[in-house]
């Protein structure tokens, strides 16, 4: 994830100093522009995963800016946005089923530009027990650090039995997603603490 991480700290800076001054109208010709980007961009590279890889780095700010506007616009519309009810469900989890798309650049960019925002704007009105949203949260960062390394580490396991097909094995993305998810939450709940718990031992100075 380290380019992801290179975009999101020069995003960042740069919303701080810029787009934070922008209205929604703004924002939305912003997104508009990321994505028109994003679209050509593709084309070029032939591929809709940019800024993974040194030769698409710089392409991978309009994959950039267009997930960051997109969400940003979700949430400054969030209010005015329509409550799907009960119809949410399968909206969100049609979202989850990304990692188990065909190995197709067009099914990945609709997912991308489409089912993946209705997704987000689905679970923010569904209604959710706090600490299922709290532990949530508490993983999506660990998730984020872990899902790249233990996704290629399954992926190559599995290429030793199945071959190359494992690349786009469905089954195999379905195993990658519920094998992050384990290690995530145990790493989470079990052995963060712990080493919280170890750090603030030797290095905060102690009550008298």
């Amino acid at each position: 994830p380290a380019w992801s991480l290179f975009f999101e700290i020069w995003g960042n800076v740069i919303y701080a100093l810029i787009v934070v001054r922008l209205s929604p109208r703004g924002v939305g010709v912003l997104t508009a522009l990321a994505l028109a980007g994003y679209v050509a961009a593709s084309q070029i590279a032939g591929t809709v995963e940019l800024g993974v890889a040194y030769p698409t780095l710089f392409a991978g700010l309009f994959r950039f800016w267009f997930g960051f506007g997109t969400g940003l616009l979700i949430w400054r519309m969030r209010e005015r946005l329509p409550d799907m009810g009960r119809a949410g469900w399968p909206v969100v989890v049609l979202a989850m089923l990304f990692p188990g798309l065909p190995d197709s650049d067009l099914w990945r960019f609709f997912w991308i530009v489409l089912v993946l925002p209705m997704g987000v704007i689905a679970a923010m009105r569904l209604p959710a027990p706090a600490g299922l949203c709290r532990a949530l949260g508490q993983m999506s960062y660990p998730l984020y650090i872990l899902h790249w390394p233990l996704m290629m580490l399954a992926v190559k396991l599995a290429v030793l039995v199945e071959g190359p097909g494992a690349w786009s094995d469905p089954v195999v993305g379905a195993a990658v997603v519920v094998l992050t998810l384990i290690v995530t939450g145990w790493v989470t709940f079990r052995l963060e603490p712990r080493l919280r718990a170890g750090f603030a031992a030797r290095l905060l100075p102690e009550k008298d």
